[in-house]
């Protein structure tokens, strides 16, 4: 009789217990905003997207032709291996992230379609002391499962971070660092690409764009490792005109300037 009243007693005790445990579980801290979008996708577009008919045939526009060869040269080696990676960070800020006890990582899971491919993506964030460490896995069905295609980190406050973006499956290993900046108070920001492929003659060269509070209010800094050589290139997003310097092409450091219709112009 006594074992009789005594288990329900137990039971009471471990339904209570239980309950009370559960009850002190603190609630996973609330998701983090993800990176800004152009953590990692640089602005290409006021070099890359123009019309330069005409430019070959006259000599009136060598400052910015000089230029946008730069740009044009770090975007065209770029743009086939960072499809998947830009395709997918984009796409993940139209998801709903939820919380993956297995991992203990905020997880945005969703599909996308990159060159008629239609990928599978898991982005986790884990919080950490000092910001948050973000990991994209990317499917494909028949072929791999949950690459490790980059990864990287925020702080707290979304003002600096970095990526490291892998190559593909098919030929994996890492191949550009992204470091970016942002000032939460001006909307000011920094991206800088850095090629880190192992036994690359250019591994070390960069490219660093920098959205500025001046009148050339955006800026180009581009560095070779291959042959020790900077460039720099400063213009106005809205007003077309700019400045660059390259000892190369101009053999001198002065600032070599276009106005607003691209054509080469005397610099104030």
């Amino acid at each position: 009789m006594a074992a009789k009243k005594l288990l329900p007693a137990i039971m009471v005790a471990m339904f209570l217990f239980s309950g009370c445990e559960k009850a002190d579980m603190p609630d996973p801290d609330p998701a983090p905003d993800l990176p800004p979008e152009f953590s990692m996708l640089m602005n290409f577009s006021d070099f890359s997207n123009v019309d330069t008919t005409g430019h070959s045939s006259s000599l009136n526009f060598q400052n910015w032709d000089a230029a946008a060869s730069y740009v044009f040269e770090w975007k065209n080696s770029l743009d086939d291996v960072l499809t998947v990676p830009t395709t997918s960070f984009m796409r993940a800020f139209k998801s709903k992230p939820h919380f993956d006890n297995e991992f203990n990582a905020w997880a945005w899971e969703f599909e996308f379609t990159s060159d008629g491919k239609k990928y599978g993506a898991d982005l986790r964030g884990i919080i950490v002391p000092d910001g948050i460490q973000w990991e994209m896995y990317v499917s494909l069905e028949g072929l791999f499962t949950d690459y490790l295609w980059y990864s990287g980190f925020s702080d707290k406050d979304n003002t600096k971070g970095n990526w490291v973006l892998n190559t593909g499956p098919e030929d994996p290993g890492t191949f550009l660092l992204v470091n970016w900046t942002r000032n939460a108070i001006n909307g000011n920001y920094t991206i800088k690409y850095t090629n880190i492929s192992s036994g690359n003659p250019q591994s070390g060269s960069y490219i660093l764009y920098e959205k500025r509070s001046e009148l050339m209010d955006a800026s180009y800094t581009i560095y070779s490792s291959s042959t020790i050589h900077f460039v720099k290139i400063h213009w106005s997003h809205a007003n077309i005109y700019g400045q660059i310097t390259d000892a190369r092409v101009f053999e001198d450091e002065l600032w070599h300037c276009w106005d607003e219709t691209r054509q080469d112009t005397a610099c104030d």
